[in-house]
């Protein structure tokens, strides 16, 4: 590739001078550039999640796909209007460093944020963003994934666990919970430890066996096996304690649906 100039000769009528530039390494160059960003559309329009490419100077939308016209609400034509700063509320919105010294850069967007849509309505998202050079423009693209209801699972879980702490695990009675087959304990809780002098770790490898006798667990099974309605099954039973003291308790076990296993819950008095 050569870049050519032809300027006539005044004094010469038909003649020119000619000069030519090797231009070979600026058109691969944009030959490699005009792919990169034809593999970045690509990339863009196939993602499933909501994906722009913006200019991390001006935060101009470049590219937009499907996904976040469907997810936000906006036309291409109104991205195209709009700015990256649009899609945050104004008191959470990141520092974008318009008309400062300094230009947004890719990790300040990195993470988890709230959005908003056309109608409104917010949605949290996890932004994924990498730097790129698109049409000779600092840009960048991001990928917003949905995490809305993921969020609401993680605050469900939590109380759920809350609930856990106050009813088992925080409980002032002895409790546990074991494995109806193997009688292999899976949960015990501070006060059982107590109560028994084991640590947690040292009755998380013993099985309910390793309280009562072999005819208190065959009785066991047995007082399982006859309550179809699944009702509280109450008993008394001798353990022995770890200092090798026996002990009578009181129990009252039910059965517990855990991770569909079938596992009873036992309190201890």
């Amino acid at each position: 590739w050569f870049h050519l100039t032809c300027t006539p000769i005044r004094t010469s009528p038909g003649r020119a001078i000619v000069s030519h530039l090797d231009i070979t390494a600026r058109k691969l160059v944009e030959v490699r550039l005009k792919a990169f960003e034809e593999s970045y559309q690509n990339l863009v329009s196939k993602t499933p999640s909501p994906a722009w490419i913006y200019d991390l100077e001006s935060l101009e939308f470049l590219e937009v796909n499907d996904a976040a016209t469907d997810v936000y609400g906006y036309s291409r034509d109104e991205f195209s209007a709009m700015t990256l700063a649009g899609l945050w509320p104004v008191a959470e919105s990141p520092d974008f460093g318009v008309g400062k010294t300094r230009s947004l850069e890719t990790s300040d967007l990195t993470g988890r944020w709230r959005h908003l849509r056309k109608d409104g309505s917010a949605i949290d998202v996890e932004l994924r963003s990498q730097e790129l050079n698109y049409g000779g423009r600092r840009a960048a693209m991001f990928v917003a994934e949905d995490i809305t209801e993921k969020l609401k699972a993680e605050e469900l879980l939590r109380k759920s666990e809350a609930r856990y702490r106050l009813l088992f695990a925080d409980n002032p009675t002895p409790m546990l919970i074991y494995d109806y087959e193997s009688l292999q304990f899976l949960d015990v809780n501070d006060a059982l430890c107590a109560f028994y002098g084991y640590s947690r770790d040292e009755l998380l490898a013993m099985t309910l066996a390793d309280f009562g006798t072999a005819t208190d667990v065959v009785t066991l099974r047995r007082l399982i096996n006859q309550n179809e309605d699944e009702r509280i099954i109450y008993g008394s039973w001798q353990h022995k304690r770890k200092d090798g003291s026996d002990i009578w308790v009181e129990t009252a076990s039910l059965r517990l649906d855990l991770e569909g296993e079938n596992t009873r819950i036992v309190l201890i008095n």
